[in-house]
């Protein structure tokens, strides 16, 4: 096991023994018996989706959605995370967006503001209960607490069993749907664009057209291609530009003093998330060992060629109903063959 390795597993033995501190100092039961009959009288609804992750925020979209079109009354609010949070902002469906990551002091600080809101729904998406999601539940006292897998924790009174690698992860978002006695007909994800960025970025690509979006970076090193990955991609296609995808610091960093093929096209420096997801808007299709940039062009309706970690999660993030290749790999990403991703990029184009 490496140090890598080592150390996610220290942090998760860690995380576990606060959660279970906390469980037993805080869990209570509520008090509430719950029916599908006081669906429809739901007011106040408030999700949980503070782990900061663009790509979740992406797919958790349809589960705002289908909630505010069949619940059209309730005010539906987000607690998310600073990053995340911006896919919300620009969001119609969503009436209140709060700022709070998975921190003990932070959830305290935010239970004590939201407590007098009394909220008729909570919603908890992840998977295991943190020590400060059980600590704002017990500050908030909603009517309805939803989570996955929450039998035995009495803070929830509706609970899912739900075996999440062996579902895709609309099917989780159906299952939470079917058990408040609604429905899910639309999987389709949502983003919602700012004019500003979206006529910035025309503007700068209109030139570079027609172009493939490459995404170079994903959460972890592990994860992200290589600068000779990115110069075999991109020389292979010498007829088309490549917009390169990410934060611009990380990529002027990855490209400083390298001699770059002419068709790598950098956005500027002062670009943002809404310039990149715009750029990707209007490209022909997407290159990308991350999941939040699948998720995006699933949301944009974007064919596209991805980089997956070989794990039995995979399948519950795979792209729908696009044009899509999909490559599993247990080694690390940058040292994946090309010609497979060149190849189905080929076809895809063709």
């Amino acid at each position: 096991m490496n140090f890598h390795e080592w150390n996610r597993q220290k942090n998760l033995w860690l995380r576990e023994q606060k959660r279970r501190i906390a469980l037993a100092l805080l869990d209570q039961k509520n008090p509430h018996v719950f029916s599908q009959k006081e669906v429809q009288d739901l007011r106040k609804i408030l999700i949980l989706r503070n782990d900061n992750k663009l790509g979740d925020m992406i797919v958790t979209s349809v589960v705002i959605r289908e909630l505010k079109r069949q619940l059209p009354q309730a005010k539906i609010s987000v607690i998310a995370g600073p990053t995340s949070a911006q896919l919300l902002v620009h969001n119609p469906y969503v009436s209140h967006i709060y700022i709070g990551e998975n921190k003990l002091w932070q959830m305290f600080q935010l239970g004590q503001q939201l407590a007098k809101e009394n909220f008729d729904l909570f919603v908890d998406f992840d998977r295991k209960n943190s020590a400060a999601t059980l600590l704002l539940l017990r500050l908030l006292h909603p009517k309805f607490a939803f989570g996955f897998n929450r039998e035995g924790v009495k803070l929830y009174n509706v609970s899912v069993p739900l075996d999440f690698d062996a579902f895709h992860v609309t099917q989780w978002y159906a299952k939470l749907l079917s058990t408040l006695g609604l429905d899910l007909t639309n999987t389709h994800y949502d983003l919602f664009f700012p004019e500003k960025e979206s006529r910035e970025t025309e503007q700068f690509l209109s030139s570079y057209k027609p172009f493939i979006a490459l995404n170079v970076f994903a959460a972890s090193k592990h994860r992200s291609f290589s600068w000779e990955q990115v110069c075999a991609i991109a020389t292979s296609f010498p007829s088309y530009n490549f917009v390169l995808l990410g934060k611009s610091t990380q990529i002027y960093a990855f490209i400083n003093g390298k001699n770059k093929p002419s068709n790598l096209i950098i956005l500027p420096s002062s670009f943002g998330l809404y310039h990149n997801l715009s750029a990707l808007k209007q490209s022909l299709l997407l290159i990308t060992p991350d999941t939040m940039y699948v998720h995006a062009a699933v949301a944009l309706q974007k064919p596209l060629v991805a980089l997956y970690k070989d794990t039995p999660e995979a399948y519950s993030w795979a792209p729908q109903n696009i044009p899509s290749k999909i490559f599993l790999t247990k080694e690390d990403f940058s040292q994946f063959d090309t010609q497979p991703l060149i190849k189905a990029v080929h076809t895809l184009l063709a």
